[in-house]
């Protein structure tokens, strides 16, 4: 995860998260605000969990990896998190905000994950749901490749 770009979290995203939480009835844990905190604060990163605990744990050393993977569950099911699988056996999670549809590019060699939106896309998927009476609710376009720095 080098490059990570650091984003401070504003504390109306914060409260609008923390609102997500408890107007399903869960409770809002320590545990359950840090993750969300580290979320929000590396919102452009793509973690799997053993990262995500590592981030969390700069600001609560106690959390454990089995309270990460429950409650990314849980913030999954809420529509949080969207849980990603770009590799094999190896699930990330992203932060869902809202009106930013967007897709992935994986870089083969070193992993680096290239969010990228477009209005061809957007123009061909109107273009099939009108030429086969298609009803389009969820997609996800993932391109595998190489990046600018491992073609060199």
């Amino acid at each position: 995860m080098a490059g990570v770009k650091l984003i401070m979290p504003n504390s109306s995203q914060l409260e609008e998260l923390v609102e997500k939480v408890r107007n399903k009835g869960y409770k809002l844990t320590e545990q359950r605000r840090d993750i969300i905190e580290t979320l929000l604060k590396y919102c452009e990163e793509h973690f799997t969990a053993e990262e995500l605990h590592r981030r969390v744990r700069e600001i609560n050393p106690e959390i454990g990896l089995s309270t990460i993977y429950r409650n990314m569950e849980l913030l999954s099911e809420l529509g949080i998190v969207k849980k990603l699988n770009f590799a094999e056996n190896e699930a990330r999670y992203e932060l869902v905000i809202s009106g930013g549809h967007h897709h992935h590019m994986i870089c083969l060699h070193c992993g680096k994950i290239i969010e990228f939106s477009s209005d061809y896309l957007e123009k061909l998927e109107e273009g099939l749901e009108s030429s086969y009476n298609f009803e389009m609710l969820e997609h996800y376009i993932k391109l595998f490749g190489s990046c600018r720095e491992c073609q060199h």
